[in-house]
């Protein structure tokens, strides 16, 4: 009986070796490198999905926001990545314009392979969640500012060496 149990359980691990998923996904931003934005600034972050290690199917997937849909939205939801190719996925984060400099907000994506209908009695897809969070920075408005004082201050010396060169 044990020796059946002990063949049983081998043969188990060796079958579940061959089920590897190629399927992965990966981010400009995780935890620990937040994507800096000011208040009211917009970016499009790129997910790339990736069918590539030995891949030898298509893979359909879908994509969710689960977390930070206030700031978060994306292009579209469901994609199909070709064997041996990657689609790009676009997320649109926009910052609210009455954020505060230190303000961080969570995004979160799920990404998960949809298995087709006729996979039979057992099917495994893949899952996976990236997440980072946004981090809000000084507005543009005032990194701005500097750029017109120092601009001022530059036209205002020059005027007035012009004006002392003239006198002289």
């Amino acid at each position: 009986m044990k020796s059946k149990f002990l063949h049983s359980l081998v043969l188990m691990t060796l079958l579940s070796l061959i089920v590897v998923s190629a399927f992965g996904v990966s981010s400009p931003y995780w935890d620990g490198n937040p994507l800096e934005l000011s208040a009211g600034d917009k970016e499009i972050v790129t997910l790339n999905l990736q069918n590539i290690a030995n891949a030898n199917d298509d893979v359909d997937a879908e994509v969710k926001i689960i977390e930070g849909s206030d700031i978060a939205s994306l292009e579209q939801e469901l994609y199909t990545v070709k064997a041996g190719s990657s689609e790009n996925c676009f997320l649109t984060i926009e910052v609210p314009s009455n954020a505060k400099v230190g303000d961080v907000y969570s995004v979160k994506v799920e990404t998960k392979t949809i298995t087709p209908g006729d996979a039979g009695m057992v099917s495994m897809g893949t899952g996976m969640t990236t997440a980072f969070n946004v981090v809000v920075n000084g507005s543009k408005e005032t990194n701005g500012a500097w750029y017109y004082v120092i601009g001022a201050i530059l036209v205002i010396v020059v005027v007035y060496f012009i004006v002392v060169a003239k006198k002289k």
